[in-house]
């Protein structure tokens, strides 16, 4: 099937009931208004708000009041790899008459079974095993989740104790805590898609996403129309609109929160040693400086003398002393070697915010690397801004589907990245 860019194929969408002996499919769509499809990597599950247009009393006459299955199928751009959801209703957001009285729209919020599973659920437990055996024993014996997880390597924490937390608070709890085998800053995030849960850096998603990117662009010369009976200019699935960025800097709050530097202090109370380290973010370091030639440092060699180089830094840290569970060397901190660099790289990762709207694109999803390239808005040789173009990452995405009869189908991508310019 041949779709034009913001169109769909909704190929499956229904409601179960609790007695699952009332399944509404096909007739569903007669009642449905719009689909909002939430995705972020900050966030442990997916949401999505469900707008219905009810004339025949179809809240009523089918009882719902939470719990029930739904589940989707969808194609766009990408329709060799639909999107799969399977989520569960869990609050009735709004339910307002129209003017004329003969029908009301209704909104549901759609959740993961497994958020109302955390909602249920606490966890008071001593562990004395891997990080991923931890991570796994919480998602199949605690959330009940048969969904797959993809976890990058990590040290191992010391006996981690679980102090009566839910289980998305006691992998956060985790998360807070590892330590990456590879990557120095150890940024992870815990997050679920349609592909299932992941517990990964920042560093390691660019690093193993790259090569899959898709690029978007802008072109007044490419039509977003099929052009013939059997073919599609494909390029037009790859423009995106409405280009917005939030706060590309912020010189206050990086020097206020640590993204030049800060000092990380340590006690052990068993040893009465106190050490302290002082973390400085130059802008030599390859981790925040452009990739392009050197010519856009997110941190220039002024504001580093200035506010940052023997000046004193301007976030203190104090952290507990605790050592790595595969080391006997008492002075080795599980922390202490990197929560500056991830202070550091969380402050300047989040600080900046691009937003764009592409055509409907079911390959998308939250963690994903795409290739943004934004054009100089003047004459010249070189028709790509060199500071804003380059590598970024999918931080949340919202998949919008709209009117049954046409199933209009737009995404909305907000994107973050470290570093200026073309990663090589």
């Amino acid at each position: 099937m041949i779709l034009r860019p913001s169109q769909c194929n909704i190929k499956k969408i229904s409601i179960t009931n609790h007695t699952k002996s009332i399944v509404i499919s096909e007739r569903f769509l007669e009642f449905f208004g719009s689909l909002d499809i939430f995705e972020n990597v900050f966030c442990p599950f997916v949401t999505a708000d469900l707008i219905l247009i009810d004339g025949a009393s179809f809240i009523e006459k089918n009882n719902i009041t939470g719990g029930e299955d739904f589940e989707i199928e969808f194609e766009g751009y990408g329709s060799d790899q639909p999107l799969k959801y399977k989520l569960k209703v869990s609050e009735l957001i709004y339910n307002i008459p129209n003017p004329n009285v003969r029908s009301k729209n209704v909104g549901l919020r759609l959740v993961s079974e497994e958020y109302l599973n955390d909602s249920s659920n606490y966890i008071s437990k001593s562990y004395n095993i891997g990080t991923k055996s931890i991570i796994e024993d919480i998602k199949n014996n605690v959330l009940k989740s048969k969904k797959p997880c993809f976890i990058e390597e990590s040290k191992d924490l010391p006996v981690t104790i679980i102090p009566y937390l839910t289980p998305f608070q006691a992998i956060d709890f985790i998360r807070k805590r590892l330590v990456s085998e590879k990557y120095k800053s150890s940024t992870f995030v815990f997050y679920e898609t349609s592909e299932g849960y992941f517990l990964t850096t920042v560093e390691g998603l660019f690093q193993r996403e790259s090569s899959k990117a898709q690029k978007f662009f802008q072109s007044e010369g490419i039509s977003q129309h099929v052009k013939g009976a059997n073919s599609t200019d494909f390029d037009s699935f790859h423009l995106f609109l409405n280009y917005t960025v939030k706060s590309s800097f912020n010189l206050n709050h990086s020097l206020k929160y640590g993204g030049l530097g800060s000092t990380v202090s340590q006690y052990d109370f068993t040893t009465k040693k106190y050490q302290t380290r002082l973390f400085e973010n130059n802008p030599s370091s390859r981790l925040f400086v452009d990739k392009s030639g050197g010519n856009n440092p997110i941190i220039t060699q002024t504001i580093f003398d200035e506010y940052s180089k023997n000046t004193g830094v301007s976030k203190p840290l104090f952290i507990p002393f605790s050592k790595y569970k595969d080391t006997d060397n008492d002075t080795v901190n599980f922390l202490f070697d990197t929560v500056a660099e991830r202070i550091c790289f969380s402050n300047l990762f989040t600080m900046e915010k691009t937003y764009i709207d592409i055509p409907g694109n079911t390959r998308i999803h939250a963690g994903a690397i795409i290739n943004l390239q934004v054009p100089r808005y003047e004459e010249s040789k070189k028709p790509s801004n060199e500071m804003d173009s380059g590598f970024y990452m999918v931080t949340a995405v919202k998949h919008m589907i709209t009117n049954s009869d046409t199933a209009k189908y737009d995404t909305h991508l907000e994107l973050m990245r470290f570093g200026r310019g073309v990663l090589s």
